[in-house]
């Protein structure tokens, strides 16, 4: 199918693989936005079990807690997460060539090291940060 686009003119980069990773970095953002709701919303619940507290209370302590630096870390990290994982699967699905029996085999390779890179880049970015933080800290 690569091939017969490719042979009616049609740039793979820009037909396949940039509408993929453009969609994914939305939708990794808005799935950490989700899940973000969802573990503030199991924080309120577990905390509201063991003391007694209103919502907008709670709402309070954690709009305080935060700065505008956690917003942008979470931003960066959000993003660059989708890149990060739509980038190497695109990279991998590309790179099958005719064999059927590639597919499952990119499929993990992409898999693996899609968790690999995030890892990485997770753990590079807070070290960044905290590294940062703590050299402030010492002046």
């Amino acid at each position: 199918e690569l091939e017969a686009l490719e042979a009616m003119g049609v740039n793979i980069l820009d037909y396949i693989v940039f509408p993929r990773i453009l969609g994914g970095m939305i939708s990794i953002f808005c799935l950490c936005i989700v899940f973000n709701f969802v573990a503030f919303s199991g924080g309120f619940f577990v905390t509201s079990i063991f003391y007694p507290l209103s919502l907008r209370f709670f709402i309070q302590q954690v709009v305080d807690a935060m700065t505008l630096q956690d917003f942008w870390i979470f931003l960066i990290k959000s993003t660059l997460s989708g890149l990060t994982v739509f980038s190497v699967c695109c990279y991998q699905g590309l790179k099958v060539e005719r064999s059927p029996h590639e597919v499952p085999q990119r499929t993990t390779k992409a898999v693996v090291q899609s968790i690999t890179m995030i890892v990485i880049l997770n753990l590079s970015i807070t070290m960044a940060v905290y590294f940062k933080d703590l050299q402030r800290a010492l002046e």
